[in-house]
């Protein structure tokens, strides 16, 4: 038990930072356009690692490689479809909220070490 919260607590920081670094860095090279599609790549890539280095663990010495590889393919795969499907939804709810808050802002100066105050 003890290794499967760690490992799925450094999986997640790890793959929640590089999903949240990528959709915020397309963000500005897209002028803060094309949300669906930069929430659809980001997760691509975010969810690749998370599910990578969590299942890798979780199921080390337990099942077959063939079997692990199996495992990864599928719930990523899965993980994606569901991220395609939700990003439809979640480009109109952003759309919605950016309009409600009248906000259209596009953070250029941005920090990205969780260590540092960024101002």
């Amino acid at each position: 038990l003890p290794r499967i919260a760690l490992t799925n607590a450094t999986a997640t920081i790890v793959g929640s930072f590089i999903n949240v670094y990528l959709i915020s860095k397309w963000k500005l090279m897209t002028k803060g356009k094309y949300f669906w599609l930069r929430s659809i790549c980001s997760s691509l890539i975010g969810e690749a690692i998370f599910t990578v280095i969590a299942f890798s663990v979780y199921f080390a010495g337990k099942v077959s490689l063939n079997n692990l590889i199996v495992i990864v393919l599928s719930t990523y795969f899965i993980k994606i479809i569901y991220a395609t499907i939700l990003a439809g939804p979640a480009n109109i709810l952003t759309n919605k909220l950016k309009e409600i808050n009248n906000t259209k802002n596009i953070d250029h100066d941005l920090g990205y070490n969780p260590f540092q105050d960024s101002k």
